[in-house]
């Protein structure tokens, strides 16, 4: 079972949940950003995993599980202020601009406290390059078995998502 946010508020009441409604049957948890509403992104985190402790319930953020020999990575990602946006001239990224309005639009920001005060827009970037970076050396770390399917390699150019 894979749990992917939103479950509840806060993360370790998620955790409590799944203990009890999926026993005995592994269960992979990463929170999302409404799990860490109205607390403090660390605490909230170290309640869950302390929650998670001993359990049958793996919590994921910025760690990896093993699970019957598939590895699975996981982490609470969050605004990437570097997308670039489509206008008329083109594709377009303004870092500053989309980590003002961010402040200003998203409760993330207004709602989720990190150590010092309510988070602002660059600390959590700087969280999530940390994150970023430990999934891609657990991500490319070579691992026995065979490598993917090569027609998956194939990258046919899907509809646009904007």
């Amino acid at each position: 079972m894979i749990l992917a946010g939103g479950i509840h508020s806060p993360a370790k009441r998620a955790i409590q949940w799944a203990v009890e409604r999926f026993p005995g049957k592994p269960v992979l948890y990463v929170p999302g950003n409404h799990e860490y509403y109205d607390g403090r992104l660390d605490t909230t985190l170290a309640e869950a995993r302390s929650a998670a402790e001993g359990s049958h319930v793996y919590l994921l953020d910025g760690d990896e599980r093993v699970i019957d020999g598939v590895r699975f990575l996981g982490a609470t990602l969050w605004t990437d202020f570097a997308l670039a946006i489509e206008t008329p001239e083109g594709p377009v990224s303004d870092v500053a601009w989309a980590m003002k309005k961010a402040t200003n639009l998203l409760n993330d920001y207004a709602l989720i406290r990190t150590l010092d005060e309510t988070a602002e827009p660059g600390t959590w970037r700087d969280k999530q390059g940390r994150k970023l970076q430990a999934a891609t050396r657990c991500g490319s770390t070579r691992r026995s078995g065979h490598g993917c399917k090569p027609s998956s390699l194939n990258r046919s150019p899907g509809p646009r998502w904007w």
